[in-house]
């Protein structure tokens, strides 16, 4: 069994590890790495399984001291050789010294053995050495035979199929494209091991509803593979492969090539997006069937899903956040004391937690607020590449955030920064102060609002007025002026208490009466006086930047992903991470229309290759 790879200067991990588990679920946002590192492995393996760079003499393994070349690599999709690289270099700057030059995949087993391979290139092809010592691999080493199984999900299948020769079959297996020779693997299984045909046939009826039914190929009058499968709820009708349904054929493309090869001929099983076409039920059925065979065929089997199914139904000590920006990528936790006081927080969460090493907790439960706000203003808190996992609703006296900052630190086993955006619900100076007191002393970032709760910054006049004129422009409808003056009246009638007077100025309202209910009494008032039913998402689309007020933009700021903060992130990304908090320095409140900029980033084409042979 793998239990840790470490990638140095592979396309875009610099230098990384990620320790791995016999089940590990590979999880992250897109573009964060979880496919290249299944490419790291499947290359790392396949080369080692393919090639004689280890070899046995004497009862020892030995290191072939040259290298072995290839034009291509099975399963990763790069058109330019130079972007196997970090940052398209094959070398580092100018240096003479062999260790800087291409790039490295580091393997340790779970026996202490450590596989070093470098990977470099001339004139376009790659070359592949391995480093490691006679010391390095004295310890039983065998996963060096066993050629990697790759399944990439949602590939489809093909119309027709010929029959394939072994060595044809070998090759297409390695590419990954496990849909491309179902029906050869199909009437493999069942020509060559009946018992793991039919242990698969009862676990595909028992688990997803549909059985094998007839495979048929004649050497002497058939082109093609027949395949025929039977749908258990759909009555006797047999139907070919290319009728069944695209989750069953995704079924169907994991589990026959491991029935087929597991584990006599390969012991890694990597599989890229298993969720692919399939709705909760058959994610969490797929889950199952994986975790029993990893038991029972006592294979690693190593998944890169973005599935909530499949990353909270699994075992915390077996989730693996990813992100290229950490140089240590370890399971969510390797305890379960804490893990049991945590079950407020699913892994999908902690995982999100992990990458960004953010929570924010929100005591309002208006969170299409917050997201509207955030979505407008540009920071992509809530939604894109580098999200931060929030919560909501836990009222004005949650002490939640400030335990929890201690739990996560031992269930983890690392820092993770705490954000608590609290509501001024009308507090006075006194009890702010006693708030942030309790925060500091906890290690916790309290953002206590200035006015009493989020909808109190939607009671802006502008917005109001934008809106209904969205939602009739035909209608009558009042001015600013007049919708900011029922606003303030209906405010000071509502407010708990008279603390700031009956002159108070509508900023000093906002800060003590509960939006909520204004928000409410000033869209009945709306309807009534001027026939125009308006709703609070009629509001939230209306949003824009001018809306926002600076507190909620630096609030903002203080919650954003630490990736955006990361010395090594790309510095088009961080900038348009801060271009709302820039844009906000140069804009003026009154200007009636806002000039927005965004220069979208370049994409480099990316395609596949390479070719490696199954034994």
């Amino acid at each position: 069994m793998i239990t840790k790879l470490t990638l140095n200067r592979f396309k875009k991990f610099k230098n990384n590890t990620i320790e791995l588990r016999p089940f590990s679920v590979l999880t992250g946002e897109n573009s964060c790495g979880k496919t290249t590192v299944l490419q790291a492995l499947h290359l790392a393996l396949g080369t080692l399984a393919e090639s004689d760079l280890l070899y046995e003499k004497n009862g020892r393994v030995q290191v072939k001291q040259k290298g072995v070349g290839a034009v291509q690599f099975s399963g990763i999709p790069i058109e330019d050789f130079r972007e196997l690289y970090y940052e398209k270099s094959s070398r580092q700057a100018r240096t003479s010294n062999p260790e800087g030059v291409g790039a490295f995949l580091n393997l340790e087993d779970d026996r202490g053995n450590l596989y070093q391979l470098q990977i470099s290139s001339l004139f376009g092809g790659f070359n592949v050495r391995c480093l490691s010592s006679d010391e390095d691999i004295s310890h039983q080493p065998d996963i060096y035979r066993y050629m990697p199984l790759l399944i990439a999900g949602g590939q489809g299948i093909a119309q027709r199929e010929p029959r394939y020769f072994p060595a044809q079959l070998r090759q297409k297996t390695a590419s990954g494209n496990q849909g491309q020779i179902i029906r050869n693997q199909v009437l493999e299984l069942r020509q060559n091991d009946l018992t793991a045909y039919r242990k698969l046939s009862d676990c595909l009826t028992r688990e997803f509803g549909f059985s094998l039914d007839r495979i048929l190929f004649e050497e002497e009058q058939d082109w093609n593979v027949q395949a025929m499968y039977r749908d258990c709820y759909g009555g006797s009708l047999c139907l070919d492969y290319n009728s069944c349904g695209s989750g069953h054929l995704q079924i169907l493309q994991i589990l026959v090539p491991i029935y087929r090869l597991c584990p006599s001929r390969c012991r890694v099983v990597l599989i890229d997006e298993p969720e692919a076409h399939l709705h909760s039920g058959m994610q969490a059925a797929l889950l199952r069937t994986l975790q029993r065979l990893q038991k029972e065929f006592q294979i690693q089997i190593i998944l890169a899903t973005q599935s909530h199914t499949i990353i909270n139904r699994t075992d915390s000590r077996n989730v693996i956040p990813i992100s290229a920006y950490h140089a240590a990528n370890r399971p969510l936790t390797r305890e379960t004391e804490a893990g049991r006081m945590m079950a407020r927080l699913s892994n999908w969460e902690l995982s999100q937690a992990v990458v960004s090493g953010k929570i924010i907790y929100l005591e309002d439960a208006a969170a299409e607020i917050w997201e509207a706000m955030d979505e407008v203003s540009g920071f992509h808190l809530f939604a894109g590449i580098h999200t931060v996992p929030f919560y909501t609703g836990g009222g004005a006296d949650d002490r939640t955030p400030f335990y929890m900052k201690a739990l996560l630190t031992e269930f983890l086993g690392r820092d993770i920064s705490i954000c608590y955006v609290k509501n001024g619900g009308g507090m006075g100076s006194d009890q702010r102060e006693a708030w942030m007191e309790h925060a500091r002393q906890r290690g916790v970032t309290l953002c206590l609002l200035e006015r009493y709760e989020a909808e109190n910054y939607l009671l802006n006049g502008r917005l109001i007025v934008r809106a209904m004129a969205e939602r009739c422009p035909e209608c009558a409808r009042p001015d600013v002026a007049q919708v900011e003056e029922k606003m303030r009246s209906i405010l000071m009638e509502t407010m708990p208490y008279a603390a700031v007077g009956t002159d108070a100025a509508l900023e000093d309202a906002l800060r003590n009466a509960p939006g909520k209910k204004v928000l409410g009494m000033l869209l009945n008032w709306i309807h009534s006086e001027w026939g125009i039913e308006l709703f609070r998402e009629d509001l939230l689309s209306c949003l824009e930047y001018r809306d926002i007020p600076e507190e909620i933009l630096a609030l903002f700021g203080e919650m954003k992903s630490d990736c955006y903060t990361d010395g090594e992130y790309p510095a088009e990304a961080n900038a348009g991470a801060n271009a709302g908090a820039n844009a906000g320095a140069n804009a003026k409140a009154d200007t009636e229309e806002e000039e927005e900029r965004r220069v979208p980033l370049e994409e480099e084409p990316v395609q596949l290759t390479f070719s490696f042979g199954m034994e």
